[in-house]
């Protein structure tokens, strides 16, 4: 629990503004970031309900580490996902749960140094 907050704390750091007409999606958002990032079972399954939030937030470089989780999951644990030849599945599992842990960290890393920029393009002054 403890950890799920102190992510969930980060990352309203550094999530980008949320739509006035959809109040507390960045708090839920970074709950369900959290609480999903530190579960002892990772199932891409489960990142559905960071989808169905992040549809609601304003598009940033976020999303794309999040569509990186979810593939590396899907990758690790779905039967047929991946080739069973000894070698190369063996290549693949590491390369997902190595990534897993990349992925977490680069989202901490930018959460601590800036706020995720907004995929919004801001109009220009005549």
């Amino acid at each position: 629990m403890v950890a799920t907050l102190a992510l969930a704390a980060l990352l309203l750091h550094g999530l980008p503004a949320e739509d006035p007409r959809s109040p507390g999606v960045r708090l839920l958002l970074a709950l369900a970031i959290g609480s999903l990032a530190v579960l002892p079972v990772q199932t891409p399954w489960y990142d559905a309900v960071i989808f169905a939030l992040l549809a609601l937030m304003p598009a940033s470089g976020f999303d794309y580490l999040l569509i990186a989780r979810c593939l590396l999951l899907t990758e690790l644990l779905l039967p047929g996902a991946a080739p069973d030849t000894g070698a190369v599945s063996l290549a693949a599992a590491l390369i997902s749960h190595v990534g897993i842990f990349v992925i977490l960290a680069l989202i901490i890393g930018v959460s601590l140094r800036r706020p995720w920029r907004s995929g919004r393009v801001r109009p220009v002054a005549a």
